[in-house]
């Protein structure tokens, strides 16, 4: 438990996570008892939304969205939370909740306005067998050209733990629905002259269900979003 929890908001995005959404919101919801948790799921093909349904009260809020991808489900769970303090939770639970309070500590301290966990800083406590060689590798892609377009050091793009300031999040005003919404937030916050830092984060493996990013498809299609997004991004 955290004195600012009531002050929190935690975001996640689903999309056929029927065999985890439940635990996820369950664990979630016990470890932070007066954070508002958002869920939005992404039109899935399962029984997702109507698990997650199953949990909905005055502090938990589920809504669907017509398959806009994971940038537009954070963008709708933006929008519809309502605490000054955001943090993005991946429905797999991969990233243990524990995280959530070395990632929000920068924020409260004034030292940071968005805060990504990485799974390759040290000391990460990454489970064995939890990230393929094809996650290293996209991660490791991605990281050097956001690291170059920034000016400044990323290792983690892709991890599912982000916290951010309700301000700043929708002042960056995220566009992007694929996996690349990550990399427009690292370099829409440089260029708006926010403070982003990363924090190791432990990862383990997944439990149930299949991971939806798809190596061969984004190990392309992500690096050209991102130069997008770069070369249309301006300076405020």
């Amino acid at each position: 438990m955290i004195s600012q929890e009531g002050n929190l908001s935690i975001l996640i995005a689903a999309y056929n996570e029927e065999s985890n959404i439940g635990k996820t919101i369950a664990e979630t919801r016990n470890a932070f008892s007066c954070a508002e948790i958002v869920v939005v799921d992404d039109d899935s093909k399962d029984q997702t939304f109507s698990e997650a349904k199953k949990f909905e009260n005055n502090f938990v809020k589920v809504v669907s969205i017509f398959h806009c991808g994971k940038g537009g489900a954070i963008r709708r769970a933006i929008a519809e939370a309502s605490r000054d303090i955001m943090f993005q939770v991946d429905a797999d639970l991969q990233f243990p909740l524990e995280g959530i309070l070395t990632l929000i500590r920068p924020i409260l301290e004034g030292k940071a306005d968005i805060v990504f966990g990485s799974r390759y800083l040290d000391p990460s406590g990454i489970e064995k067998k939890s990230v393929s060689f094809s996650k290293r590798m996209s991660s490791y892609i991605v990281g050097i050209i956001i690291s170059i377009i920034c000016g400044q050091r990323y290792t983690d793009v892709f991890g599912g733990l982000k916290a951010w300031k309700a301000d700043v999040i929708k002042d960056i005003n995220i566009q992007e629905n694929s996996f690349a919404y990550e990399a427009e937030i690292a370099i829409k916050a440089k260029r708006y002259g926010y403070t982003v830092i990363e924090v190791p984060t432990a990862y383990k493996r997944r439990v149930g269900g299949k991971s939806k990013i798809r190596f061969l498809y984004h190990i392309f299609e992500i690096p050209w979003r991102i130069m997008h997004i770069a070369a249309c991004s301006r300076k405020k």
